[in-house]
C-alpha cells in the first residue's frame, strides 16, 4: 500500500500489436479479425499455463502463514460428510 492507504497492483503488461477492424466490411477483414482474435486467445492460454506452472514465482501468501495441522483440520472438517474420505 502507498502513503494514502491505496493498494498498489504490480501488473505486467504485454503489448501484442494485434489489431481488429472496428467494422469489418469485406470477407478478408472478417477473416483477419477471426485469425487475430484466435491468436490473442492462444497467447492468453499460453500465459495462463505459464502462470499456473509457477514460471513467474507468484506464491499464495495466505497458504504460507497457515500451519499444516490447522490446514489438515480444516480439510477433515470439509470432508466430514463424505464417509470415504473422512474415514481415511
Amino acid at each position: 500500500m502507498d502513503e494514502q492507504g491505496k493498494r498498489i497492483h504490480i501488473r505486467d503488461f504485454e503489448y501484442l500489436k494485434i489489431y481488429l477492424h472496428a467494422n469489418p466490411k469485406t470477407p478478408a477483414e472478417k477473416k483477419e479479425n477471426k485469425e487475430n482474435q484466435k491468436l490473442a486467445e492462444s497467447i492468453l492460454a499460453i500465459r495462463n499455463a505459464e502462470y499456473l506452472q509457477g514460471k513467474f514465482k507468484i506464491r499464495d501468501k495466505a497458504k504460507d502463514k497457515k500451519r499444516f495441522l490447522d490446514y489438515f483440520e480444516e480439510i477433515t472438517e470439509e470432508k466430514i460428510n463424505s464417509l470415504n474420505n473422512y474415514g481415511n
